[in-house]
Parts: structure tokens; sequence; C-alpha cells
């Protein structure tokens, strides 16, 4: 488990971080969430290491921050590989830096990567995917305990975005490793992340699962059903309210999901037809944004 207690982190008079208070659980996907500038590089710097925060204290699983550093994986947007060495070569160079003694890592990780076949390629023709997925590689060499990722997926296409998610996924239930990652794609850390950190100009301002998120910030759950039943008059069906959002679609808004079950099962039971039915409004970006506006 890491263990951030009051971290703040000052640069000639600015606070970029303030009373950073949070634990990351072993074996989770942590999702780091905040506008640009909002400290998460630095904060990510701290947790790994690389610098020291100005107050405040970091631990790992009891023990000092220095601990950590032989057992994290970094992943930024530089990627850090040799452009003129292939890829094999490069994985051989990091191994040999991170003192990695098995001979066959480099292309276990080439493999699991799906990498093998442009094992001898120079890096300086890879697509920026494959350059990700390389970087990734050479962060698992050394089987670290825990990986920090920058914005991974920066600059990928959406086949290069699922296969470097996917990869994150397999590490995490492979091998369990704790991922810290950061994204401006919100949509893409809900599909891969187990809980998330809110930052706001340095300071934590929430923190769960989605599921924890739900229910803290949001007082109703708005429903669209695809239904031959149309909305009277007063823009309401059955006792509750909505809109026609178009011929086939309804949208209705109930206090809690509970309401939402028996509405269905009534609206059948008075012969209208239900095809389709989902929930709008409650992915993890309509809560970023609830959450920014409450902040300012």
């Amino acid at each position: 488990m890491l263990t951030l207690q009051n971290v703040s982190k000052t640069y000639e008079h600015r606070q970029v971080l303030t009373d950073m208070t949070f634990e990351i659980p072993s074996g989770k996907i942590i999702g780091l969430i905040g506008p640009n500038g909002a400290g998460k590089t630095t904060l990510i710097r701290i947790m790994n290491g690389v610098i020291t925060p100005s107050s405040g204290t970091v631990h790992y699983h009891g023990e000092s921050i220095d601990t950590l550093r032989t057992k994290a994986g970094v992943v930024t947007e530089s990627a850090g590989l040799y452009p003129d060495m292939t890829a094999l070569e490069n994985l051989q160079f990091y191994a040999s830096l991170y003192g990695v003694k098995e001979k066959e890592r480099a292309h276990e990780l080439l493999r699991q990567f799906d990498l093998e076949h442009v094992s001898d390629t120079l890096v300086h023709t890879f697509s920026t995917g494959m350059k990700k997925r390389l970087a990734l590689a050479k962060a698992m060499l050394h089987h670290p305990e825990i990986l920090f990722l920058d914005e991974p997926t920066n600059g990928l296409d959406p086949d290069g975005i699922r296969q470097v998610l996917d990869m994150i996924r397999l590490v995490n239930q492979t091998q369990g490793t704790t991922v810290i990652i950061t994204s401006h794609l919100l949509y893409q850390l809900e599909n891969v992340c187990d809980t998330y950190l809110f930052i706001e100009q340095g300071v934590l301002i929430e923190q769960g699962t989605l599921s924890d998120l739900r229910r803290r910030h949001q007082s109703s759950i708005t429903v669209q059903i695809r239904t031959n039943a149309t909305l009277q008059k007063d823009q309401s069906l059955l006792g509750f309210t909505g809109k026609q959002i178009d011929e086939e679609v309804i949208q209705i808004t109930f206090e809690n999901e509970q309401f939402i079950t028996p509405f269905l099962k009534e609206l059948i039971a008075f012969g209208y037809t239900v095809t389709e039915c989902r929930i709008v409004g409650n992915d993890l970006e309509d809560i970023y944004f609830k959450l920014r506006e409450d902040s300012l």
C-alpha cells in the first residue's frame, strides 16, 4: 500500500500541491484525474520518489518511499526509448541498467506486448502505438510492484488506445501490479480503473469508485427508453416526469435506480413495447465536470 499524508509541494513560492492525504491499495488500477496544471505529474513524481515533497510524508508498506524506487515502473509521454536502437536492443540495454539477470526477459516481454515480429527493427520506424507498447514493456522489465503511467494513450488512434488499455489490464490481472494512470480522456479511465482520485489546483477534491461517486454526487438518475409509448401533454408518463427525445425514445428521470424496473414492468403491462433502456448522464465525465463546478 502506498500512503501519502499531508503532502504539499512548493516551487519558488508557487503552491503546486496542498495537503494531499490518501492511500493507494495494492493490486488496483487507480485513475488520477484533473485538468492540465492541476499537479498530476508532480504528484506522480513524488509518489515514485523522483522528487521530494516540501512537507508531508510518503510511505510504501509503512517504509520510506526510497524502498519503492527499485520496485516501480514509469511510463511518461517521452517514453525514454533510443530511436536508433532496435526494440530488443532497447530492452536489453534497460535490463542491464535495472540489473535484470533473466536472459529471456526481453524476449518474453516482446511476445507479451505483441512486438516480437519487430524485435530487430529500429524504434524510429515504429508507430506511436508500437512505441507506447515498447515503453510499457520497458517499464515491466524488473517485475515492478507499481506502474506509474502518465498519459500513456496520448497520440494514439482508437486501435492503439484499445491495445494499450488491454495491456494495462493484462499486467494488472496476471501479475497483480498496482497501476496509477493519468489521462485527460475520461472514458478511457472508466473502462480500466477500479477507483479514482480527482485533483483541482493541487488539492484532492474527491476519491472513490465509480459507484461511490455516483451515490454521492447524483441526486437522481436519468434513463432513455426506446418504446412506442409517448408522454402525455404534461410531459409525464405513469406518474414520472420526462421528455420526448424523438418518436421512438423517451427520457425519464427517477429519484433513484430502484424505480426503473417497476416502471418498465408497468409500461409493458399497459401493452407498450420496450426494446432498449439505458442510463444516461452518469458516466465519469459527467461526475468530473460536476465536481469541478462545485469546487470552483
